[in-house]
């Protein structure tokens, strides 16, 4: 099966299967926003209910898995593309760090959610204060992108101060 480069396999499988979002999410017994996100790509992988679906549908869960995450990775290396070389904006304890960077992108969160391949819920809580350094899956995606070393480690110590900060 060859999928577009640019299609998640989970969305192209609902497609084939010609179902809404709403209808598929109900046979997979998940709340359509869930469907929505595993299509979005954050996720690390389909929700297990929705994995087991197309495969009791017929399709090859290694094939799905690994067109998911050349989905992912592929959302990723375009965020590279549109938005390298990468800088931090100046410090602005009003906001965290990342919503700095992030608005210095052009990006609303959900948009920085979606070409990132992150999940909405946890870069909410760091945006928010509610988490002192960054989670694993945004971590993950910066280093996939490239982004330079030495600003992680410049962006994870700025967290750290703007938990503080703020409390």
């Amino acid at each position: 099966m060859k999928v577009d480069l640019h299609e998640n396999p989970v969305r192209v499988i609902r497609l084939r299967e010609h179902k809404t979002i709403k209808e598929f999410s109900e046979i997979c017994n998940v709340h359509y926003q869930a469907l929505y996100l595993t299509e979005c790509g954050v996720h690390p992988t389909p929700l297990r209910s929705i994995l087991a679906e197309c495969v009791d549908l017929g399709y090859d869960e290694e094939w799905i898995l690994d067109e998911y995450h050349k989905f992912v990775h592929q959302q990723r290396f375009k965020f590279k593309q549109d938005h390298s070389p990468f800088t931090l904006p100046p410090v602005d304890m009003g906001y965290s760090p990342v919503t700095n960077w992030r608005q210095s992108l052009g990006l609303t969160r959900t948009r920085f959610c979606k070409e990132l391949c992150v999940q909405p819920a946890l870069q909410t809580r760091l945006e928010t204060g509610k988490a002192q350094k960054l989670y694993e899956q945004l971590k993950e995606a910066l280093l996939e992108i490239e982004f330079p070393v030495g600003l992680l480690i410049e962006l994870e110590d700025r967290i750290i101060e703007y938990y503080y900060f703020i409390r």
